[in-house]
């Protein structure tokens, strides 16, 4: 199941990633955390490398990007495209944007 989660309405760095590491580890303190992850810059940062090493995490990273070699790609760029055109209507529309609530919404649209 669906542990924890965090959306951003920006990119996230270094320090935004550990802090949601930060909140996995104490939702789950007696237990050993893997996290698999993708090659982002953020995830191979020397910041988020330290972290992992010193809180004894570990983690699997994913094959280099290869959507060719990968179908779930294909899924989340058509979950992206829906988030993207419902955030550009919502703007549009000058109305307040819940990041939460359009991801879920991008999720079913697909």
């Amino acid at each position: 199941g669906l542990e924890t989660w965090l959306t951003k309405p920006r990119s996230i760095d270094s320090d935004a990633f550990i802090a949601f590491i930060e909140q996995l580890v104490s939702q789950n303190s007696s237990k050993e955390i893997t996290l698999f992850l993708d090659n982002a810059t953020i995830h191979r940062s020397k910041k988020v490398t330290a972290f992992l090493k010193d809180n004894g995490i570990k983690a699997i990273f994913n094959v280099p990007y290869s959507p060719q070699f990968n179908p779930i790609e294909h899924v989340w760029a058509q979950v992206k495209a829906v988030f993207k055109r419902r955030k550009l209507e919502l703007l549009v529309q000058e109305k307040a944007i819940d990041y939460k609530r359009l991801a879920i919404e991008s999720l079913k649209g697909i």
